[in-house]
């Protein structure tokens, strides 16, 4: 997986999805079974999910 593509595909879909829904975070994540890892994230105002932040994938349902 081309990682860099990922970010940056991340980046327009967020900035499209900002436009159209009015909600404060989207998130796009790779898990393994166990660890959701955040890729990309868009807070509108409070910051809920942060870029680079590891955590457990049972917590993040």
């Amino acid at each position: 997986m081309n990682v860099d593509k990922l970010y940056s595909t991340a980046k327009n879909v967020f900035e499209l999805m900002a436009e159209i829904v009015g909600t404060n975070t989207f998130y796009i994540a790779l898990n393994d079974g166990k660890t959701n890892r955040i890729i990309q994230a868009f807070n509108r105002e409070k910051e809920l999910v942060k870029e680079g932040a590891l955590l457990n994938l049972q917590d993040t349902y």
